[in-house]
């Protein structure tokens, strides 16, 4: 059989298949608005009976009610055809199709009420012979009066009526034919029992795709403990998470709070992990509309929600007014933080975004991933990928000449501790000699604003890449005296999964069997995420007059013992399938981080989450004869030691420790 004949051959099949689908629809559809006609017709004869008291005289009325049977038939088709009742599922029948179909059946019966008095009765009943004549009855109508009582009776058994057959419908599916399904299903208790924990009950009766047997709901709300929800049962808060757990015999726990702080839900994930069965959550109200799909809502839970930190709010007004139609440069634009900021700043409407790298495929990543993810932004924002060094002073002169820079964020930096021991020289010709040629180039061409993105390692630092990174801090502070260019800098600690982080790390020593390495059971270090990382700096940004140094709060730090351990159950281990091993801390890594000198102090700023350190007095003639001698030594190619001496000479806070 020929290529072209299969082809074909599949093609009817599927417009087959389709058309008979399409088919079978139309008759469920048919067979239940006749199922609904039958209804209204056996109610007006049982409202007939009913009201003269199944005496015999109702006997006559009944055969009036059989003659008019087309009128009613006819006029409640047109008006529920008019209100698409005749569409409507009944295995999600709820409050909505309720009042619809109630007010359809009082309209309809008020329509049939009325022309059975207002109109001309001759007509109506020559109108009724001449029908019945046609289909070949002989007897005549002589009367179509119906007692008033007939029709109010009516009217409250066809809404009974109706309304039961589909709710008796909709009860079976939920419960007869899905607890048929779900033995085996795993036994699952709701964390939440507001509108999105019940959204979820009821999306879990309808959808064959979610396959949990839920056995109730665990809420903070007392007033709500003890109380019953489509009868399930509110059984207590966090406190009671364990026990529950344990005699209900649950295995997953959903998480269902979008609307709660991220510190409440930092609590009540943490306690639910606790007790080693899998955690679900709900991730947020606005991702459950954009996606349209609660269960695409439902994922596991991150290394995010257990170090959960206070949900960040920022001056929009502000930070759009420092990027909006202008144009803005991004250097390091392929890293962590500096796609971040990109993928931010494309959303403030700038004029246009130049992201400047040394990582091709990194910068050329980062453009296709605007086109997927940015459409609509980038098609208003003009983004501009450059592969361009820092270091090339007569690349960045180029650069700002060419495109009349408005703002710099400098996230450009070599900063793994354990590398820049080793390539010590490189740290200083990238992060401090090309820090200073940017920066040049930025002064000498009056770019109103630059911001720079520095690092809790910078604070009393103890390897090169601290030193090399609080040197940067020392040039920005020096450059902005006597300058149109304010130079601003914004200091944090680790952000998580960046390419320097732990966590990916962690992840690839879980994926690979183990073990997982961690340098020293008492490490502590403070985390952020990327997007909450870059959003404060955006918001600080707004903030500077020059000379500053933004301090972010970084919350409560985190034994990195503790992280590892959390990491492992996450991925629905234990530390028995993958084991822990302690490497000794590596050359010039501290046990925890600083976020502030001694002698910088802080100062509150609107938003409770950045602080601003006391700009130090550092004249600039002095930080050129740092920079000149630092140029020297790495021409020179001098020793490690040799360049820690002099480091230590141009920052008084930097005492080198190969191992602490």
């Amino acid at each position: 059989m020929s290529f072209n004949r299969l082809l074909v051959i599949s093609y009817l099949n599927t417009i087959l298949k389709g058309s008979i689908s399409v088919q079978m629809k139309s008759y469920r559809s048919l067979l239940l608005f006749a199922i609904d006609l039958i209804i209204i017709v056996f109610m007006y004869a049982l409202a007939t009976l009913i009201r003269f008291d199944f005496a015999p005289i109702s006997v006559v009325y009944v055969l009036r009610v059989v003659y008019l049977t087309p009128v009613i038939v006819s006029l409640y088709a047109m008006v529920f055809i008019a209100f698409n009742i005749h569409k409507t599922l009944w295995t999600t029948s709820g409050l909505y199709e309720f009042v619809t179909v109630s007010f359809a059946v009082v309209l309809s019966g008020v329509i049939f009420w009325s022309i059975t008095i207002l109109l001309d009765f001759e007509v109506m009943i020559q109108a009724i012979n001449r029908l019945f004549s046609l289909l070949g009855f002989t007897n005549d109508v002589s009367s179509v009066f119906i007692p008033n009582g007939v029709h109010l009776i009516a009217m409250l058994l066809n809404i009974l009526g109706l309304n039961t057959a589909r709710f008796s419908y909709r009860m079976y599916r939920m419960t007869i034919i899905r607890y048929k399904q779900m033995p085996n299903y795993p036994r699952t208790i709701i964390y939440g029992a507001g509108a999105a924990g019940q959204l979820i009950y009821k999306e879990v009766l309808n959808n064959s795709q979610i396959r949990y047997k839920i056995v109730g709901f665990l809420d903070d709300d007392p007033y709500k403990h003890n109380t019953y929800i489509s009868g399930l049962r509110v059984f207590g808060g966090r406190q009671q998470i364990e026990d529950i757990v344990k005699e209900l015999e649950v295995d997953v726990i959903i998480v269902a709070i979008p609307s709660a702080s991220m510190d409440a839900k930092k609590k009540i994930i943490q306690k639910a992990f606790s007790t080693g069965v899998e955690v679900l959550t709900l991730q947020g109200a606005a991702k459950l509309i954009t996606k349209g799909d609660i269960v695409k809502s439902i994922g596991k839970i991150s290394i995010n929600d257990v170090l959960g930190r206070t949900e960040v709010k920022l001056n929009n007004v502000l930070i759009k007014s420092v990027v909006y139609n202008k144009t803005v440069l991004v250097t390091g634009a392929a890293g962590s933080i500096g796609s971040e900021l990109v993928r931010q700043i494309i959303q403030l409407k700038p004029k246009s975004i130049v992201a400047i790298d040394i990582n091709e495929n990194g910068l050329y990543d980062l453009q296709q991933n605007l086109k997927i993810n940015n459409k609509q932004s980038c098609e208003d924002v003009e983004f501009i990928p450059l592969v361009a060094s820092i270091r090339d002073q007569n690349s960045m002169d180029t650069l700002f000449q060419q495109f009349s820079i408005d703002v710099v964020f400098h996230a450009a930096a070599h900063k793994h501790v354990p590398l820049m021991e080793t390539s010590y020289l490189e740290a200083i010709k990238n992060n401090v000699l090309g820090s200073y040629k940017l920066f040049t180039g930025a002064k000498n061409h009056n770019v109103p604003l630059v911001v720079t993105i520095s690092t809790d390692k910078a604070v009393n630092p103890t390897n090169i890449m601290g030193a090399s990174k609080r040197l940067v801090e020392m040039i920005a502070q020096s450059m902005t005296i006597n300058s149109k260019t304010k130079f601003v800098c914004v200091r944090f600690g680790n952000v998580l999964g960046s390419n320097g982080s732990v966590i990916p790390l962690f992840t690839k020593q879980i994926e690979a069997g183990g073990p997982i390495t961690v340098t020293h059971p008492d490490m502590i270090r403070y985390f952020m995420s990327i997007p909450e990382a870059v959003s404060l700096v955006l918001q600080a940004s707004s903030y500077g007059d020059g000379g500053e140094i933004f301090v972010l709060d970084m919350g409560e730090p985190v034994k990195i013992l503790d992280l590892a351990k959390n990491m492992i159950r996450l991925a629905g281990l234990n530390e028995q399938d993958i084991s822990i091993e302690f490497t000794g801390l590596r050359p010039g890594e501290k046990l925890f981080e600083e976020l502030l000198l001694a002698d910088e102090g802080l100062k509150e700023t609107s938003n409770e989450l950045i602080y601003v350190a006391k700009p130090l007095d550092i004249h600039p003639d002095i930080i050129m004869g740092y920079l000149e001698r630092l140029d020297s030594l790495v021409q020179k190619r001098v020793s490690k030691n040799e360049l820690i001496h002099e480091l230590e000479q141009m920052i008084p806070t930097f005492k080198h420790q190969e191992n602490v």
